[in-house]
């Protein structure tokens, strides 16, 4: 083994790609649902699914009410946007759907540590990332299963027709 594979500092060998934080430094301390600090690993988590696909729901069940009444709000307005098809509610609707995705925005990039500050995980940093992660799948589904259903239904009908 070369002399540059070793971490002078401990003397074990070092390894690329680093481990994860958690693996390499035991489990943070479990300060979820205190509204206090939130640990350097979850603070660098960077993009939530969750909160950027699914707001409405993702708030709720994470314990941010604020921020789920204000996508039930915008989601409500948009709606009656599309229904009033007159210029008021094209700009209407073009305004909601700017603070629509601020707020969508202001989720994916802070939205586990609000979940981390906001709702108690009892089984600590573990369960938080079994969590998140199950948002983030069913995120990733409900962007993927729409267009799928539409492209598959679409072909049913030309097979359909011909």
């Amino acid at each position: 083994m070369a002399t540059d594979d070793i971490d002078t500092a401990t003397d074990t060998p070092s390894t690329w790609p680093p481990p994860i934080y958690a693996q390499s430094h035991g489990e943070p301390e479990n300060t979820s649902g205190t509204n206090t600090t939130v640990p350097y690993v979850v603070a660098r988590m960077t993009w939530c699914w969750g909160g950027f696909v699914l707001p409405l729901f993702w708030s709720f069940a994470n314990r941010c009410p604020v921020f789920g009444s204000i996508s039930f709000v915008f989601a409500s307005l948009e709606i009656y946007c599309l229904i009033d098809v007159g210029t008021y509610g094209l700009v209407m609707d073009g305004l909601l759907l700017m603070a629509d995705f601020a707020l969508r925005m202001t989720l994916a990039l802070s939205g586990h540590s609000r979940a981390w500050r906001n709702r108690r995980f009892e089984g600590g940093f573990s369960e938080f990332l079994a969590v998140q992660r199950r948002w983030a799948l069913w995120a990733i589904v409900w962007m993927i299963a729409p267009p799928a259903c539409y492209i598959f239904f679409g072909i049913i009908r030309m097979i359909c027709v011909f």
